[in-house]
């Protein structure tokens, strides 16, 4: 999808810090809503809707087991570092408003550790200023979606265990590393669908995934993911006998570099691309030349929306990395079922198909189905009943999720003949 970069989610520099003392704040019971707002709108520690409390203090002391975390609209600057605490559980954060993107401007390291299980991160931008550091940091079976982090440090997303999906994170610092999967001991799985991972500055890479002592085993599952680095694309290190497997299909990366101990799936196997991706703005949105667009796999892991909250899949299929294009093609439309060219018949039955997901047919029967001339909602299938003898057309045009109608009707022109 194409759109200017101020409403893309361009980030805000640093410009202070948040300062916090030791505060007692009790514990939000379980399920709540956890209301937060910049300091500049917060207006307590009561974490209410007519209270609204610091984000440090929504995320660090007032969650509990399931709350949601809402954020107000609105830049969020820091240098506390933010963490749902381990020991939670299903802790959600979230924007407050649809169609909004708050944003974390943190200067800690890391900017925000999901130590809860099965936290869950969705529709935030994360700005982060601390070379060497940690952006957002997921844990224990962590969800993220439609995520946008940029980190001047070590790395914008670090990941053990869970599931990434629709998220960019672009690495600027010299080998920086856009995405990290790192264990010194235990197993990691980590699961990756339609993430745009760039690390832009020097000597860094787009995947990067490490297994430093014999006793530790790292996994990914990575598909319609587009992964990039000056250095590699995707990088392992196994240590001293640890082990890496990465399997990547229907994604876009070149170059990797596979150490004693490691497995990595080739580029020019399952489904993968090495053809270079083409973007658009500041938020690498999907050109409409780049071959990642319509390349990508749906499976049940895939979100149904992209990093900026539009629909996915649009077009034939769906696109490699975050963000989805917007489709702006029309669909060609086909009679797959139809009477015979000479029948007697006077019932005629139809079903019609799209090349890409239909949400309407629009038919016309002659001079319309109910007259008048035009064409008329229709589902896939139809039948005419009592149809006159003589000659007689069917026209239809697909319209699909996102509105496009085919300009050029299918048709199918046959003759009922009298009886006797």
């Amino acid at each position: 999808m194409q759109g200017s970069v101020a409403t893309r989610g361009r980030f805000a520099a640093v410009c202070s810090a948040l300062v916090l003392g030791a505060l007692a704040i009790p514990a939000a019971a379980s399920g709540d809503l956890i209301y937060t707002a910049p300091d500049d709108q917060s207006s307590g520690f009561f974490c209410s809707e007519s209270q609204p409390c610091a984000l440090v203090i929504g995320i660090n002391l007032a969650a509990a087991d399931d709350d949601e975390v809402l954020l107000a609209p609105g830049s969020y600057e820091t240098s506390a570092e933010l963490e749902v605490a381990n020991g939670t559980t299903n802790v959600t954060i979230r924007p407050r408003d649809p169609g909004t993107r708050p944003v974390i401007v943190s200067t800690a390291s890391p900017a925000l550790q999901l130590s809860g299980a099965g936290t869950t991160v969705r529709g935030i931008d994360i700005s982060h200023n601390s070379p060497s550091g940690t952006g957002l940091f997921g844990l224990a079976s962590s969800n993220i979606r439609n995520v946008v982090s940029i980190s001047n440090g070590d790395t914008p997303c670090q990941m053990a265990n869970g599931l990434m999906t629709d998220t960019t994170c672009i690495a600027t610092a010299t080998s920086g590393r856009a995405m990290r999967v790192s264990l010194a001991s235990g197993n990691a799985t980590t699961t990756v669908r339609n993430a745009t991972l760039f690390a832009t500055g020097s000597n860094g890479t787009g995947i990067y995934a490490s297994a430093s002592d014999s006793d530790a085993s790292v996994s990914l599952d990575v598909a319609s993911t587009i992964a990039v680095g000056d250095g590699f694309d995707v990088e392992t290190d196994t240590g001293t006998g640890g082990s890496v497997d990465v399997a990547l299909a229907f994604s876009n990366f070149e170059t990797r570099a596979v150490d004693a101990g490691a497995t990595v799936t080739a580029p020019t196997s399952a489904n993968n691309q090495t053809e270079e991706p083409i973007f658009t703005g500041f938020g690498l949105e999907q050109d409409p030349d780049s071959p990642t667009v319509d390349a990508g796999i749906v499976d049940a892991e895939t979100g149904t929306t992209d990093v900026y909250g539009d629909a996915r899949p649009q077009g034939v299929a769906n696109d490699i990395g975050a963000d989805e294009l917007f489709d702006t093609v029309a669909p060609q439309t086909r009679i797959t079922k139809k009477p015979k060219r000479k029948t007697k018949s006077r019932r005629a039955k139809f079903k019609f198909a799209s090349n890409e997901p239909a949400l309407d047919f629009v038919c016309k029967f002659d001079k319309g189905i109910f007259g008048g001339g035009e064409y008329e909602s229709c589902s896939a299938s139809i039948t005419l009943r009592k149809v006159k003898p003589g000659r007689h057309t069917m026209s239809v045009k697909a319209i699909d999720t996102n509105g496009n109608m085919d300009q050029t009707p299918a048709k199918y022109r046959w003759k009922v003949k009298k009886k006797g």
